[in-house]
């Protein structure tokens, strides 16, 4: 691993700590303080707002304050107890951002859940209990397939962001064969997981160059 991210400073405390979920500003910059990144949220595609009482999907680029407050670029951002973080289950990990490509074309589409279709990618924040990325990867493994075998663990990049992951492919209700990555990397006391959804190779080289500008900062 050639990227240097210090341990989130919690020490030996992480249950007394918090947590910062990252906030977007006005020209849709993702910034995340805790995690030492930035991304620079691709436009066209759509911002999950996980934090509005009518949860939605708002279209990035425009008027970025359709999106809920503690959202936006008008302070820390929402920040979370860690101790809270770890009352959460696995399949409800954290967001920190969730994008997809979609057909419509409408600046604003409710949505009661994440959308779970072809060109989707989140990235969530999860409690560390298991800081190993290899055995939290087979504990998802485990979890989606449930399959016991060892599974084949990949190493993959979003822009500047290395981390590792499985890869599975199944039928959705429709009868379409989709693919699914999941990956994982430690910070200190969290473990942060990205997924992501595509069918054709083409869709997967799409959502890489939609994250080319996921990046480091000091």
């Amino acid at each position: 691993m050639i990227l240097i991210f210090p341990a989130i400073c919690f020490g030996q405390h992480c249950e007394d700590s918090s947590f910062n979920l990252g906030k977007i500003d006005d020209h849709w910059l993702y910034k995340n303080e805790n995690l030492k990144i930035s991304f620079q949220l691709p436009e066209g595609w759509y911002l999950f707002d996980q934090l509005a009482s009518e949860k939605k999907y708002v279209k990035i680029g425009s008027d970025y304050r359709k999106l809920s407050e503690p959202m936006v670029d008008n302070g820390p951002g929402p920040i979370i107890a860690l101790s809270q973080i770890k009352s959460y289950p696995l399949d409800y990990a954290l967001t920190l951002f969730s994008i997809a490509k979609l057909s419509d074309s409408a600046l604003l589409i409710p949505a009661a859940n994440e959308l779970q279709q072809n060109n989707t990618i989140s990235c969530k924040a999860y409690y560390a209990e298991i800081k190993e990325t290899d055995e939290l990867l087979k504990v998802l493994f485990r979890k989606f397939t449930g399959n016991s075998d060892a599974p084949e663990i990949k190493e993959g990049r979003l822009g500047e962001i290395e981390y590792k992951y499985i890869s599975l492919t199944v039928t959705n209700k429709t009868g379409i064969t989709e693919k699914r990555i999941f990956g994982a990397r430690n910070f200190g006391c969290v473990n942060i997981i990205i997924r992501i959804n595509y069918i054709t190779d083409a869709d997967l080289s799409g959502i890489n160059d939609a994250c080319r500008e996921l990046k480091i900062v000091q």
